[in-house]
Parts: structure tokens; C-alpha cells; sequence
């Protein structure tokens, strides 16, 4: 069904910072606050742009939302994961993922 533990989908490079986030947010956020989807930035060259009272523009995220579909060219490197916390695992979002999100599916850690 989804990519399994170990799976190419789910970078290695990315376990460490996943790990830590997860651990973040079990131990201060209360369950209605934590993140269920975590986009990963991968990029040195290029941070969030700022308005001019240095806040940051997320209207580019918020359109691309979870769906790697939607993501323009420039973002190839992203990566959106979908956070379990119950079972303190992730797993990189898929189209498959997407559709059944679209569909009203059940999807592993949406629960």
C-alpha cells in the first residue's frame, strides 16, 4: 500500500531531522497543535522570501500544499512527509497518498 520502513521514498538524510521533530512535538505541543504534514527544505541557496517587515510569504507554500504535483520545478529537492506520532513514524507523501486524501480514504496516521 504505502512505501515501508527502509523504503527509497523515505531519504535517510531526512531520518535524523524527522526523528527530532517528532520528539519536539510529542514532548511540548499538545495533540491539536503538532504538524501532521512536515515539508522539508533542502535548499542552501535559497531561503523563504520576506515581506518588508521580515515576515515570512508562505502563500507559495500554502498553494503547493502537500501535494508534489503541485510543486513547481524549483522545489524538485522538497520533501513532505506525513507524520504518524501515535507510532512515531513518517512517511514521504505520494500521489497515492494524495488520492486517497482526495478520495476521504483512511490514511495511516490520520487516525
Amino acid at each position: 500500500m504505502y512505501p515501508a520502513e527502509g523504503d527509497s521514498s523515505k531519504p535517510p538524510q531526512f531520518d535524523a531531522a524527522l526523528a527530532n521533530i517528532v520528539a519536539a512535538c510529542n514532548k511540548h505541543l499538545p495533540v491539536y497543535a503538532r504538524p501532521v504534514f512536515v515539508r522539508i527544505r533542502n535548499r542552501a541557496d535559497k531561503s523563504l522570501p520576506v515581506t518588508s517587515t521580515l515576515k515570512y510569504v508562505k502563500a507559495d507554500l500554502v498553494k503547493e500544499g502537500y501535494d508534489e504535483a503541485q510543486q513547481n520545478e524549483d522545489n524538485d529537492i522538497d520533501a513532505v512527509f506525513l507524520i504518524n506520532y501515535a507510532d512515531k513514524s513518517w512517511v514521504r507523501v505520494t500521489r497515492e497518498i494524495v488520492r486517497d486524501l482526495a478520495a476521504g480514504k483512511d490514511v495511516p496516521g490520520l487516525r
